[in-house]
């Protein structure tokens, strides 16, 4: 990944460009159902424990944030 994806307002950002995981699904782009979104904002959700934002298209980041007691991806 060459430019960090932009992320709706008021989202903590991930804070690496490419952020790893470290699961079964690490690696795993979904493709969406439906419509495109109108905008790449779109495709984040705000993490309600660690408030990162996270991008719903890489599985391994979803299955991250779904782990009771996780720390952002974004902290060494």
């Amino acid at each position: 990944m060459t430019s960090k994806p932009q992320t709706a307002e008021g989202l903590l950002p991930v804070t690496q460009a490419d952020p790893r995981t470290n699961n079964i699904a690490t690696g795993i782009i979904g493709s969406r159902v439906g419509e495109q979104p109108t905008d790449e904002s779109e495709h984040f959700l705000q993490c309600e424990e660690c408030g990162e934002a996270f991008d719903c298209r890489d599985l391994g980041q979803v299955f991250h944030h779904h782990e009771p007691g996780h720390r952002p991806l974004g902290e060494s």
